[in-house]
């Protein structure tokens, strides 16, 4: 019997093949965010896309994009920052960027992490 070789994990980013491409997504649980992020994500995010942040709202919570070059990212969490968006949703991008996800799920049945500040409201 023939061993299995694992394969290369491929750059989709630079591939030109993106047929192919699998994405990564951090899931959490609604209580990672606070009230007031859940109303301006609820609110705001009518047509899919504001002021860089591109967020779609679903029935249970919201798909949110993160930005992938480095420029782009900073400008964003600045943008966030000014948009007075909690000091905890910063940090979910954050995370989301250091696992290199490229969108994160905030679901209300989420799964809750230990490294995230927890909101009851």
């Amino acid at each position: 019997m023939q061993e299995y070789q694992i394969p290369d994990k491929p750059d989709y980013r630079s591939d030109m093949d993106k047929s192919n491409c699998v994405r990564r997504f951090l899931e959490i649980g609604t209580g990672h965010i606070t009230e007031k992020d859940n109303d301006s994500l609820a609110t705001e995010f009518p047509d899919y896309h504001t002021d860089g942040l591109i967020c779609r709202p679903y029935e249970y919570g919201y798909w949110i994009w993160v930005p992938d070059e480095e420029e782009e990212f900073t400008q964003f969490i600045e943008n966030l920052r000014d948009a007075e968006y909690s000091e905890a949703l910063v940090k979910i991008f954050e995370k989301a960027r250091r696992l290199d996800c490229d969108y994160i799920v905030i679901d209300q049945s989420g799964p809750y992490h230990d490294d995230l500040e927890e909101f009851e409201w």
